[in-house]
């Protein structure tokens, strides 16, 4: 029986079973759909690292993408150098949402201690005065 090809109507007509299932893409090897029992269906693509070790890739969900896009983006994952390219941007993200925290903290603890400078000038009776005071640095 020949395979047929993958289309995005019959990603879509994929159904859930009780376990997880793969599903090959016929028009590019290492390549598979998801189909996960409750959280939905993704595409994916399946590498060797320098170790030998089959690993998995998810690309996304099928609902984001298209066949065509998921093949390009898996064909990706081919490239010399791919995957440590986007273990580099997947970093380079984390370090700015690491660098947005830490300043969105620090301005949090900024006015945390103005409010509590307001605060004690209030229960010392130069509430005006008092918060003016922390205000300046």
């Amino acid at each position: 029986m020949a395979r047929r090809t993958l289309t995005d109507i019959g990603v879509a007509a994929l159904k859930p079973r009780t376990t997880r299932y793969n599903l090959a893409d016929p028009q590019l090897p290492g390549h598979y759909v998801r189909v996960h029992p409750k959280r939905g269906k993704s595409f994916a693509v399946v590498t060797r690292n320098p170790a030998g070790k089959q690993t998995w890739h998810t690309i996304g969900a099928t609902t984001l993408h298209k066949i065509d896009d998921a093949r390009e983006l898996a064909r990706a994952f081919y490239l010399p150098g791919a995957v440590v390219a986007v273990a580099a941007d997947m970093v380079a993200a984390v370090d700015t949402v690491a660098a947005a925290a830490t300043a969105a903290e620090a301005a949090a603890v900024s006015v945390l201690g103005l409010v509590a400078s307001a605060a004690s000038a209030a229960s010392a009776g130069g509430a005006v005065a008092g918060a003016a005071a922390a205000a300046t640095p």
